[in-house]
């Protein structure tokens, strides 16, 4: 009972903190969407891939750049938001 109660309250104050940060929801919406996009439909993939299968192949080495291409993506991703954060 007592543990319920605990977590019910770190639950309530972290959402409460969150609605203070983020009164515009669409802001934490696109920072999270612009890293969680290339994450689930490049980086994962891609890694799942490479750590299931060690030996060399030509799908190996095209899954390296479909790797990389998903951080860059992510990465570019997150500055434009910053970026356009930032002008506003």
């Amino acid at each position: 009972r007592k543990s319920y109660l605990i977590n019910t309250i770190v639950i309530y104050i972290t959402i409460l903190l969150l609605a203070l940060f983020f009164p515009n929801i669409n802001l934490f919406f696109n920072l999270i969407g612009s890293l969680a996009a290339s994450t689930i439909c490049y980086i994962l993939p891609s890694a799942f891939y490479i750590w299931s299968f060690p030996e060399k192949s030509r799908t190996k080495n095209a899954c390296y750049v479909i790797f990389v291409f998903g951080i860059v993506g992510s990465i570019l991703g997150l500055s434009a938001e910053i970026y356009k954060l930032s002008s506003s």
